[in-house]
């Protein structure tokens, strides 16, 4: 567990996820200006991870989940890659402003810590002289 600088167990971080709409005004309507030597940024992606089709239950869909990938992550794969993903699984609460309970319908996300490529969609492929006309 984390600890703060008195050695008291800090609680767990919850997880928020920023839309990303840059934001002109605070939560009391008070116009916002970027200090461009004094902001920080990071790298932020949101995609989403399908299961391979070849493994889908006969007669079924492949299923799919939401994954947030950050800092050196981004843009690791391309769409159609195959990949391996380590990560952790999240339920995210979507209870909105002053509500007390939740509908018990809960947005699933994976926090992504490691990608591995297995393979590129277009590794393998085979041209002849017919194909390139």
């Amino acid at each position: 567990p984390a600890l703060d600088s008195t050695g008291n167990e800090l609680p767990d971080k919850r997880v928020t996820i920023t839309s990303t709409a840059y934001p002109t005004k605070d939560k009391d309507g008070n116009p916002l200006e970027t200090e461009f030597g004094l902001s920080v940024f990071k790298d932020y992606q949101t995609v989403t991870l399908q299961e391979m089709p070849e493994k889908a239950p006969m007669g079924q869909l492949p299923r799919s989940v939401e994954m947030i990938l950050e800092h050196d992550l981004v843009d690791r794969m391309k769409p159609g890659d195959r990949v391996q993903i380590t990560g952790v699984f999240r339920a995210l609460a979507t209870a909105s402003s002053g509500q007390t309970s939740t509908s018990g319908v809960f947005k699933t996300v994976v926090l992504v810590n490691d990608v591995k490529i297995l393979g590129r969609d277009s590794s393998g492929l085979v041209f002849d002289t017919e194909d390139i006309r």
